[in-house]
């Protein structure tokens, strides 16, 4: 049966590259941003410390006791957790474009 399934073209790296980023997220420093508000940000600040969340559209200061900046103030060398539930590509090109690891 599983000779019939196909996987997309670079799946596999796709796969390695997420792995990796998810080890570099949790073995992080402090450098840890989350980009977006919602219940997949909310699981990851009940188990990590998160310096900053990412929201260049609200006027909130803090989400959950954690400072909310504009991508445009994020520290270089961030490392950036988007967890956005609607366009998720979008948000991490956005992310990715702003030359953070995510």
């Amino acid at each position: 049966m599983s000779e019939i399934i196909l996987t997309a073209y670079g799946e596999d790296m796709r796969i390695k590259e997420a792995v990796e980023f998810c080890e570099k997220f949790i073995q992080s420093d402090g450098r840890r941003y989350i980009c977006g508000r919602n219940i997949y940000a909310d699981s990851v600040i009940g188990q990590l410390d998160i310096a900053g969340i990412i929201d260049d559209f609200c006027v909130d200061l803090e989400y959950k006791g954690i400072p909310v900046i504009k991508s445009i103030y994020t520290p270089v060398g961030a490392l950036v957790l988007v967890a956005s539930g609607g366009r998720p590509l979008s948000a991490l090109g956005k992310v990715k474009g702003y030359g953070f690891l995510a």
